[in-house]
């Protein structure tokens, strides 16, 4: 099989998108996909854009809300870190972590639904924190800390109903970068600037069942697929591990703690991976990199390699994030550090004689 990648028309953000890793979220609100809406970060704002199927696109911006006043934004010295579309149980969330806490919004932004403040624990005074990582299973949503540590928010009567706790020292001594959830093994997966990956088992504590060796490097991207972690790299590696052949190969007693190896890598790029996105119907992954480079992988279950389908490179453009636009994986876009649009390309596929 062969596979190209076409530029198509770009898509128009109202800023442009500041230099973060997975700087470009999407929303589609029915099965087609042609109800859709994106954001990138711009600053302490979100960009959204969204399309319905046969209109022109449109645009708003969701500012962080000040702390002091939530009728108004928020102080330009607030850096917005993160945000995500939420898809929980009874409702979807909008959620946005900065430097000073967390913001909960509705659907498409509208209303605050809730907020917390990052506080010292020695003071009990607002801080700064460098939060990092949004997964979500259920009506649980997860958040990583740069103290190492776990949020994890449960919403009860549709989001009327908040609690949060924090799971202290999943990370030691290093900050969490990196969330995602394993919905197939109903597995919790967390990663830290010291390139460890750890695998939890959700409940009402968190616990450990399998953790990688560091690998020195700051893990910048983390997406799950069936039983595959793929992990991305400030190095520019891309690194697969099987959590069920770990599973089958090493079962061990019921409190003992399993070696996560890597499966399959590459070196994927020549600088920080900043995006991975992941087709579940597809097994395709698109990775994306501050080298200007975007390739397309097939993703296969007991595979020892990686197998790069085509690339492309934007020409002296840092990327900040990528996305798949079709359910069926032939359309994609991502987003341009300092550039105020999206580029958009279509996957073709041939056979090959």
């Amino acid at each position: 099989m062969e596979v190209t990648l076409s530029s198509d028309d770009p898509l128009p953000l109202e800023s442009s998108a500041s230099l973060l890793f997975d700087n470009l979220v999407i929303h589609p609100k029915n099965d087609q996909w042609d109800d859709i809406s994106f954001g990138v970060i711009h600053k302490n704002v979100l960009c959204v854009t969204f399309l319905e199927k046969d209109q022109l696109p449109g645009m708003r911006l969701v500012p962080l809300r000040n702390t002091l006043n939530l009728e108004k934004p928020s102080a330009a010295s607030v850096q917005m870190m993160q945000v995500s579309w939420c898809t929980l149980t009874s409702t979807t969330i909008l959620l946005a972590i900065s430097t000073e806490g967390i913001q909960i919004f509705s659907e498409m932004g509208e209303k605050l639904l809730f907020h917390h403040e990052f506080l010292s624990p020695d003071s009990g005074e607002p801080t700064w924190e460098m939060a990092q990582g949004i997964t979500y299973a259920g009506d649980t949503i997860f958040i990583g800390c740069s103290r190492g540590d776990i949020l994890e928010i449960r919403f009860w009567s549709g989001c009327r109903e908040v609690a949060l706790s924090r799971m202290r020292g999943c990370h030691p001594n290093t900050a969490v970068t990196a969330l995602c959830f394993m919905t197939t093994l109903v597995r919790l997966v967390s990663a830290d600037e010291k390139g460890v990956i750890n695998v939890w088992k959700p409940g009402d504590n968190l616990i450990r069942v399998a953790s990688s060796m560091p690998f020195e490097s700051c893990v910048t991207c983390l997406k799950c697929w069936k039983s595959l972690i793929i992990a991305g790299f400030a190095t520019g590696h891309l690194r697969i591990f099987d959590l069920k052949r770990l599973l089958k190969s090493e079962p061990g007693e019921a409190n003992s703690l399993l070696t996560l190896k890597t499966t399959a890598e590459s070196s994927a790029h020549v600088r920080p991976v900043s995006g991975i996105a992941v087709s579940k119907r597809r097994g395709w992954a698109l990775t994306c990199a501050e080298d200007t480079l975007i390739r397309l992988w097939e993703l296969k279950l007991d595979k020892e390699s990686l197998h790069c389908l085509a690339s492309v490179a934007l020409n002296n453009a840092p990327l900040t994030g990528v996305a798949f636009l079709k359910p069926d994986a032939s359309k994609f876009a991502v987003s341009v550090y300092d550039i105020a649009e999206l580029q958009v390309y279509s996957i073709a596929e041939a056979a090959t004689a």
